[in-house]
């Protein structure tokens, strides 16, 4: 009986080797089913990536084209800007040149006008002083006329009457006669006399009357146009002065606004660059990122027979971990993965480039022990994200 239990026993341990050699046979096949499906689906993706990443890198490079050639416009667009403004700052100043030139030439004729219009007023005057000098030297003249007829009028009289009386008096002598008439001719020359030194004084006053009323608007003639001119000079000055401080002024003020314009240039092309830079290193650490060309999950797994667990590691980033998913039953750990990228750049123009792409990675691998599925802990260290799997 014993011998029938030992015989059978060795029976049941030999078709269970077998059926164990015929298991791990099957699995070994499976394995490498899943191998060659794997390898298939990695080279499927490497290929998709590569052609994915080509296109990414084709509409990259014609984006940054592009926008480089956005930014050559806008700088021609702010060069010809500036040009403009020099040119319409030569031009205004040209203006300004004309208009102060004008201005000048219509203020010299204006104050030549007055000049000439004051020496005509002042020669009228001169000519109206001269006119009433001699309509006064006419009247003096005239008077002294009107006074010599009257006193020869009256000696011839008086010489009548004298005759007359004479010849009424016989008594008179001859010589009473002479004498009488010799005086009364003294008389007559010497009012003559006083009359003609009174007519010369009367002219010697009045000419030194005229030419001291004429020195004197001659001064005030002289002040006027020194004065006139004093005045013109210092408008001159001052039109002058304005017009420097005004040009200097807008002189400085279109080089302050062209070195604005310039400064704000210089500024928006280092923002351009700065942007087409970064978004050129956003992509390119997008592109080059292993993670996101193509995931190996092939985890190193350790048996510690100490603490009768299996250790998981695996690397991925950090804020990927919570995607990785593991079930553990019986003697398989099944580790599953969910990728989402969402990629979204904004263009100048306003649109829109999205990139999405969903990956579900599986890998199944045996153990030699049977695991307990309660007690699975997770974590995450140095880069690698750790499964411990407790044995049954």
């Amino acid at each position: 009986m014993k011998v029938s239990d030992s015989i059978q026993k060795n029976r049941s341990q030999r078709e269970f080797k077998r059926e164990m050699r015929r298991l791990k046979d099957k699995q070994e096949i499976e394995i490498q089913k899943l191998q060659a499906e794997h390898m298939k689906r990695k080279a499927n993706i490497s290929i998709n990536n590569q052609a994915e990443l080509q296109n990414l890198r084709s509409d990259h490079d014609f984006k940054i084209r592009k926008q480089v050639q956005r930014n050559e416009e806008a700088l021609k667009g702010i060069e010809k800007s500036l040009q403009d403004v020099k040119d319409r700052t030569e031009k205004e100043k040209t203006r300004i040149i004309k208009d102060l030139s004008q201005e000048k030439e219509l203020r010299s004729a204006q104050h030549k006008l007055q000049i000439d219009k004051r020496r005509l007023d002042a020669q009228l005057k001169l000519d109206d002083i001269t006119h009433e000098a001699n309509i006064e030297a006419q009247k003096i003249q005239r008077e002294n006329l009107a006074q010599k007829q009257s006193v020869t009028n009256d000696n011839r009289r008086e010489i009548s009457r004298i005759k007359s009386s004479s010849l009424r008096k016989k008594d008179y002598t001859k010589e009473k006669y002479e004498k009488e008439t010799l005086a009364e001719e003294n008389k007559y020359i010497k009012a003559i006399q006083k009359l003609r030194k009174r007519n010369k004084e009367t002219l010697v006053s009045e000419d030194k009357n005229y030419q001291k009323k004429l020195q004197q608007n001659t001064r005030l003639h002289n002040k006027s146009v020194e004065r006139l001119t004093k005045d013109q000079q210092a408008k001159r000055t001052n039109l002058k002065r304005e017009f420097e401080k005004h040009f200097h002024k807008d002189f400085h003020k279109n080089n302050n606004t062209m070195k604005t314009l310039v400064g704000r240039k210089e500024k928006i092309y280092q923002i351009l660059k700065e942007d087409i830079r970064a978004k050129a290193q956003r992509e390119f650490t997008l592109k080059e990122d292993p993670f996101y060309h193509y995931i190996d999950l092939q985890p190193e797994v350790v048996n510690d027979a100490e603490n009768k667990e299996y250790i998981l590691k695996f690397k991925v980033p950090e804020y990927e971990a919570k995607n990785v998913k593991l079930v553990a039953q019986d003697r398989e750990l099944r580790l599953s993965y969910d990728r989402n990228y969402k990629h979204v750049q904004n263009d100048e123009d306003g649109s829109q480039d999205t990139i999405n792409k969903v990956e579900s990675y599986i890998t199944k691998i045996p153990v030699e022990d049977i695991v307990n599925s309660k007690k699975v802990s997770k974590s995450y260290e140095q880069g690698q994200l750790i499964y411990r799997i407790g044995k049954a």
